[in-house]
């Protein structure tokens, strides 16, 4: 497009209409262009905002920096520009730099811009972390939500998880607003009970903030357990939701407690043990002689033996542990006849039972079945049937389990449904599993072989690919990625290509898909396969723009390489 330097152009509005030059030929208006239009008007203005743009830009680390970030810093910082404000801010959120950012007043007035993003509520601010790409406004937005989110009763009233954002406060420090936010979050579960004192604390752990957390633990949650009644409600009503690091510091805070080694957790009911020792894992042999009293790998041994001397070893780590623990307390060694009659109290799952996991309807029954399975943990095969029914999909993504113990399932879930038969699979139970299939395949995880068989169904294809497209819809997976594995197929997915490609088709009609956003996934497409080359690329563009136009049907699928389902 050319235009001449004497043409008279006809401005539009930012979200609106589009600017036109004298032939009547539409311009986009972006941010950047409706930023210009209000202070680039009059020479000081301009002048002014030329000095803002060199001094922003010095400011950070500009490799990489977008060309319209320093403008919109300066319109967000000069209230004579207020009539761009939306425009900068939206600029600001969506392209701050990812690199560390010194300067505090730049960050301040980030920090700013992100908070008036997020609303009043913790589902505002949830949402407004979503949308924040990569780097400093994740971060803020991040820890702006926690604060709100461990402080909301009705938030950490939801069923599952709770979810998180992106940042994680492993080895670093927590932001100032997030940290006073703790101690009355904590106060205020202690009101509530020791469930919600638990919420709150996975939460802490789970994003890796470090916190002292032994009073409230004795002051609320560890008299709970004790008691076995309330403590089957507890776990009853938290299931599988509280984390490996969350149960060990109660485990640790309970030994801390100066209880003789040979009685350690000897007050317990065995349901709570094993909820304690559920996926940990005892030490190596190695790790053993190197453990530190209270350090992670000896708080893990200690959890072990005490199961086992309880209910028997599950692995030979489990006797080691034992043995360590035995030792290092001066005690007797176990009698082998007694671990091998605790070994044998723990029986396999019976077909009964898997048949009314896997056969039933949803119900509160079945609720509290799965319930029940998952808690007392009998049986690895029940405890793969249960979960499928105990959790949603969206629980299953927050909670981070699809990329930690689905890959660990997918074998059992095949064991189940083989077992049963595919005809006797109720319709709830495969809607579960088929959903958990797709939402796999997005994050790189097996695909259950059995799958094929529980897709005769043409309303339950229909269901499945319209619960996974609203987790889509919701933020809750990636459309860019949903798109690109539905469009590769990769390796190991092809029991539910009939679920991808009606994904692919429903994503792809639904969703505003502008440039910049066809280039991700184009870009995702080539991580997956592993096929960055041009020609690869062009031929992941070509797909993703079929799919756009209708076609996505008649495509060909090009295989992705067997290390995405590694």
């Amino acid at each position: 497009m050319t235009i001449d330097e004497t043409d008279t152009l006809s401005l539009g509005e930012f979200g609106g209409q589009p600017h036109r030059t004298a032939a009547a030929q539409p311009i986009e208006v972006t941010a950047w262009s409706a930023m210009a239009q209000v202070a680039m008007l009059d020479p000081d203005s301009m002048r002014l905002v030329l000095n803002d743009i060199d001094m922003f830009a010095a400011g950070v680390n500009d490799c990489g920096l977008h060309p319209a970030w320093p403008m919109a810093m300066s319109i967000a910082t000069r209230e004579r520009f207020v009539d761009a404000a939306d425009e900068a801010r939206s600029v600001i959120t969506q392209h701050s730099p990812s690199s560390p950012v010194i300067d505090p007043a730049i960050v301040q007035t980030i920090s700013d811009v992100v908070r008036s993003s997020a609303g009043t509520g913790t589902a505002e601010a949830l949402e407004a972390a979503r949308r924040m790409p990569d780097g400093l406004t994740a971060q803020i937005a991040d820890a702006l939500y926690l604060s709100r989110a461990i402080c909301d009763d009705r938030w950490l009233d939801r069923p599952g998880p709770i979810p998180l954002g992106r940042t994680g406060y492993h080895g670093r420090a927590v932001p100032a607003e997030l940290l006073e936010a703790i101690p009355s979050a904590l106060r205020a579960a202690g009101d509530r009970g020791p469930d919600r004192v638990l919420r709150v604390a996975d939460i802490l752990f789970r994003v890796g903030i470090d916190y002292d957390l032994s009073r409230v633990f004795q002051e609320h949650v560890l008299p709970a357990l004790r008691d076995p009644r309330q403590a089957r409600r507890l776990m009853l009503g938290l299931g599988g939701r509280i984390s490996i690091d969350c149960r060990l510091a109660v485990a640790s805070v309970m030994m801390a407690q100066g209880e003789p080694p040979d009685h350690f957790a000897a007050q317990l009911d065995d349901a709570v043990l094993d909820w304690l020792s559920d996926g940990v894992t005892a030490p190596s042999a190695e790790q053993l002689t190197e453990a530190r009293r209270w350090d992670q790998n000896w708080t893990r041994a200690a959890v072990r033996a005490a199961r086992t001397h309880r209910l028997g070893p599950e692995t030979d780590r489990d006797r080691q542990a034992e043995t360590w623990w035995r030792r290092i307390n001066g005690l007797p060694s176990a009698k082998p006849d007694q671990t091998e009659d605790r070994t044998l109290e723990r029986r396999p799952a019976t077909r009964e039972l898997i048949a009314d996991l896997v056969g039933a309807a949803d119900s509160p029954e079945m609720f509290e079945l799965a319930a029940r399975v998952v808690t007392e943990n009998r049986d690895e095969l029940g405890v793969a049937c249960a979960v499928v029914r105990l959790y949603e999909p969206q629980d299953w993504v927050a909670r981070g389990y699809v990329m930690t113990y689905q890959r660990a399932y997918t074998p059992r879930w095949d064991e189940a449904v083989e077992a049963v038969g595919p005809d006797r699979v109720h319709h709830d139970f495969a809607r579960r599993l088929l959903v958990l299939a797709v939402v796999g395949a997005i994050f790189g995880t097996p695909c259950p072989r059995v799958c094929a068989g529980l897709l005769t169904d043409p309303s339950l294809q229909t269901e499945v690919t319209e619960q996974v497209f609203a987790l889509a819809e919701t933020n809750v997976i990636s459309a860019k990625a949903a798109l690109a594995v539905s469009l590769l197929h990769p390796a190991g997915t092809d029991p539910i290509e009939p679920l991808l490609r009606r994904l692919a088709a429903r994503i792809a009609a639904t969703f505003p898909w502008d440039a910049d956003e066809v280039n991700d996934v184009v870009h995702v497409m080539g991580q997956i396969s592993a096929a960055t080359d041009a020609a690869s690329l062009r031929c992941f563009r070509e797909m993703v723009l079929d799919a756009l136009h209708g076609q996505s049907n008649d495509l060909d699928p090009m295989a992705a390489p067997s290390q995405w389902s590694h």
